[in-house]
C-alpha cells in the first residue's frame, strides 16, 4: 500500500539513505504529474480579451476523438475521422469583435508590429449588419477574405494560433458526440426559416451543445476550409429550412453573394449579396 502523507514525513525526518530515496521518488512522481496537470489546465474554456479592448471571445476545449462524418467528396457518404484537441468559439464571432478589426478600435492599445502589419479590410458601404442587429450579434455578409485577415490579426494580437475550422472539425464539434438534432426539437437549438423572422438574432441564445457551443444550427452559416484547403459555409442560417441545417447544412459561395451592382465596385472584403453567412473560430492546441 503506497504510504501516507504522514508516514512518509515520519520516514524523511530520519535523513537516513531510504528517506533521501523516498524523496527522489516522491519529486519524480511530481514531475511525472506536472504535463498531465497542464494540459488539464489548458483544457478549459477561457475568454480571449483582445489587446487594447475590453471585447472578449469566449472559447470552449473541444475533445481528441474519432467520429464518422458526412463525407463532402462522396455525396451520401461517410468516412472515420481522428480529430486533435483543440479550442473553438462559443458562439459565431460578433459584430462587437469584427468592429475592432474593421474600425481600428484597439489602436488606443499598445502597438504590436505583426499586428499592424495586418491589411484591414475597406470599410462596407453601407451598414454591414443589414439592420438585423449589432452587438451581440454574429457578423455576417463577411467574405473568406476578411474572416482570414481576422484570424491572422488576432494571432499577432494575441500570440495565440486562431484560424477557421476545417470542415471536419466543424462537423465533430456540432455533433459533440451525440446523434443528430431531432427535427421537433429544433426551435431549442436554432434560428432557421421557421422561427427567425428572416433575420440574425443575438448569439448564445439558444441551447448549447453536449460541448458548451450555441448555434452550431442556423442563425449564421459559419465559414470552413474543405478537404482541400478551399472554403465553404456550413450550419445553415436563419434562411435555411429543416432539413439545411447543422451537419446537413453546405453550401459554396455563388457571384450573388457579391452583392448587386447597387454595392459597386464590389468588395473583396463584404459579401452583401449574403448577410447569412458569418464565422467562428478555433484555436489549435
Amino acid at each position: 500500500m503506497f504510504p501516507t502523507v504522514g508516514q512518509f514525513d515520519k520516514v524523511l525526518a530520519t535523513g537516513s539513505a531510504f528517506a533521501r530515496a523516498a524523496q527522489l521518488a516522491l519529486m519524480a512522481v511530481i514531475v511525472s504529474l506536472a504535463p498531465a496537470m497542464h494540459a488539464a489546465d489548458r483544457a478549459k474554456p477561457y475568454s480571449e480579451t483582445i489587446p487594447g479592448t475590453k471585447v472578449k471571445i469566449k472559447m470552449v476545449p473541444i475533445p481528441a476523438g474519432s467520429a464518422e462524418l458526412l463525407d463532402p467528396t462522396k455525396p451520401g457518404a461517410t468516412r472515420q475521422v481522428t480529430v486533435k484537441p483543440f479550442w473553438m468559439s462559443q458562439t459565431e464571432v460578433t459584430w462587437d469583435a469584427l468592429d475592432v478589426f474593421v474600425f481600428l478600435l484597439d489602436e488606443k492599445g499598445p502597438r504590436n508590429e505583426d499586428a499592424d502589419a495586418i491589411t484591414r479590410p475597406t470599410l462596407p458601404y453601407v451598414p454591414p449588419d443589414f439592420g438585423f442587429g449589432h452587438w451581440g450579434y454574429p457578423a455576417i455578409g463577411v467574405s473568406f477574405k476578411m474572416v482570414n485577415h481576422f484570424c491572422k490579426w488576432l494571432s499577432a494580437k494575441t500570440g495565440r494560433k486562431y484560424r477557421l475550422p476545417t470542415e471536419v472539425e466543424w462537423e465533430y464539434a456540432c455533433r459533440a458526440g451525440k446523434p443528430d438534432v431531432k427535427k421537433k426539437d429544433l426551435a431549442k437549438v436554432a434560428w432557421f426559416r421557421d422561427n427567425a423572422g428572416n433575420k440574425t438574432h443575438p448569439a448564445g441564445k439558444k441551447q448549447p451543445n453536449a460541448w458548451g457551443l450555441h448555434d452550431m444550427y442556423g442563425n449564421a452559416a459559419e465559414w470552413c476550409t474543405d478537404l482541400c484547403d478551399e472554403p465553404c459555409v456550413r450550419g445553415g442560417s436563419y434562411c435555411d429550412g429543416e432539413d439545411e441545417l447543422g451537419p446537413a447544412g453546405r453550401e459554396t459561395e455563388t457571384d450573388p453573394w457579391s452583392g448587386s451592382e447597387t454595392y459597386s465596385p464590389k468588395s473583396a472584403w463584404w459579401r452583401m449579396g449574403a448577410p447569412f453567412v458569418g464565422f467562428r473560430i478555433v484555436r489549435e492546441e
